[in-house]
């Protein structure tokens, strides 16, 4: 990819740099295994969320687009592509 790291292998080194300073800072097996449960259920947590804040910024641009695109007479020219009337924008002395 053009010396471009792909969006998840950051955050596949993270977890994996998680899990290894989990080992590193409890001996006991029964924290370890808590530690790696705990990071799992982080990554979990903040690939839900992520997910929903993307689900929810297509559903913002896709309602920009439609109305961006939609065409009110049916003229096969967009309204939003359309120029402002003189009586939409007022008076071109400022007057309403």
């Amino acid at each position: 990819m053009g010396g471009r790291l792909r969006p998840g292998r950051p955050r596949s080194i993270g977890f994996t740099v998680a899990l290894l300073l989990g080992q590193l800072s409890f001996a006991d097996p029964t924290e370890t295994e808590h530690v790696k449960a705990a990071v799992l259920l982080g990554s979990v947590t903040a690939a839900t969320l992520a997910a929903l804040l993307l689900r929810r910024r297509h559903g913002a641009y896709k309602r920009l687009y439609e109305a961006e695109e939609r065409d009110d007479n049916a003229d096969g020219t967009p309204t939003s592509a359309r120029p402002a009337s003189r009586a939409a924008i007022g008076d071109h002395r400022g007057r309403p």
